[in-house]
C-alpha cells in the first residue's frame, strides 16, 4: 500500500508526457518496418489503409502511414475492430491475405 502511494505521488504530468512520447515512438519504429515488408510483398496499401480507417481523408499519400500506426495502437489496447482481409498482387494470380 506504501508502495502504491510512492508510485501514485511520482506519476506527474511530466511523466504522462514521457510516457505517451515513448509509446507513440515504439508504435511509429514497429509500423515502419511493418510497412516496408507490406510493400515488398506487393500489398495494395491505399486497400489497406482504407480497411483500417475508410472516411479518413489524406492529405499526402504518405499520411496514410498513420492509419497503421492507429491500426497497432488499437490492437496494444485491444480496441482494434475489425478483422482484416487484403489482396496481394502478385505477377501470376492473386492471393487473399489475413491479418493478423
Amino acid at each position: 500500500m506504501e508502495q502504491e502511494k510512492k508510485i501514485i505521488k511520482t506519476f506527474t504530468h511530466s511523466s504522462f508526457e514521457d510516457i505517451f512520447k515513448s509509446t507513440r515512438k515504439a508504435i511509429h519504429d514497429f509500423a515502419k518496418p511493418l510497412i516496408a515488408s507490406m510493400k515488398v510483398s506487393y500489398w495494395d496499401l491505399d486497400q489497406a489503409a482504407n480497411a483500417i480507417e475508410n472516411s479518413a481523408v489524406y492529405a499526402k499519400i504518405s499520411h496514410k502511414k498513420y492509419a497503421f500506426e492507429t491500426y497497432v495502437a488499437r490492437r496494444i489496447t485491444g480496441t482494434a475492430r475489425l478483422p482484416l482481409s487484403l489482396r496481394l498482387h502478385s505477377n501470376s494470380s492473386r492471393h487473399l491475405l489475413r491479418w493478423p
